[in-house]
């Protein structure tokens, strides 16, 4: 394991980011999280194993598997390779091709917008509340 600290700024040191490595059979990342600046963990991403993608032999030794959660948000997304050998890198894409229509008119949620509700609560339910005395 690997800390990488920054300075926050009161001039303590705390921890930016943790590094896993697993070292059977070699020395790969298995593990990376990431902190906010109160120590909590924004992103933990698992690499599973390596392998090779594309079939053009220069990108070896990469994770087929990748899992990223975001306890914040609170979910989770992993990527799979299912046949590695047929990943295309480096070929250019139409901006277009990147843009999700929700064709079937689904119910949409803006989860930037429900993150900073819960900070919004959270800030307000740790206010301390001033109450007026009379005499």
């Amino acid at each position: 394991m690997l800390d990488e600290l920054s300075k926050n700024s009161e001039g303590w040191l705390t921890v930016k980011r943790r590094f896993w490595f697993n070292r059977v059979g070699g020395i790969r990342l298995a593990r990376q999280q990431i902190f906010d600046a109160r120590g909590e963990i924004e992103s933990d991403i698992v690499y599973g194993a390596s392998g090779n993608l594309s079939d053009t032999g220069e990108y070896n030794g990469l994770p087929l598997r990748i899992e990223v959660t975001r306890p914040k948000e609170k979910y989770k997304m992993s990527l799979t390779y299912q046949s590695p050998e047929s990943v295309t890198i480096g070929k250019t894409y139409n901006t277009d091709v990147f843009v999700l229509e929700n064709r079937w008119n689904l119910p949409e949620v803006d989860l930037d917008k429900k993150v900073q509700e819960q900070v919004n609560v959270q800030t307000t339910t740790k206010t301390p509340k001033t109450q007026a005395r009379s005499q």
